[in-house]
């Protein structure tokens, strides 16, 4: 999204009210960011954050068959 803004990573971070450093470890893959900042993030773009039950977890709260 801050590529197809053509925003460096620096003025992305200032605009979504994260650390810079934040930007380049999600960006390289090294973090996980949190609800919060998912949402911070997401929601001018129409993102929401949820969860997602996965297909053959629908029957088992562990996941696993019986």
């Amino acid at each position: 999204m801050r590529q197809a803004l053509g925003m460096t990573q620096a003025r992305f971070a200032q605009t979504f009210k994260v650390t810079r450093r934040l930007i380049v470890e999600l960006e390289a893959g090294t973090a996980n960011p949190t609800a919060e900042t998912l949402a911070k993030i997401g929601k001018p773009f129409g993102y929401q954050v949820g969860f997602v039950v996965r297909k053959e977890a629908a029957g088992s709260p562990s996941g696993e068959e019986d």
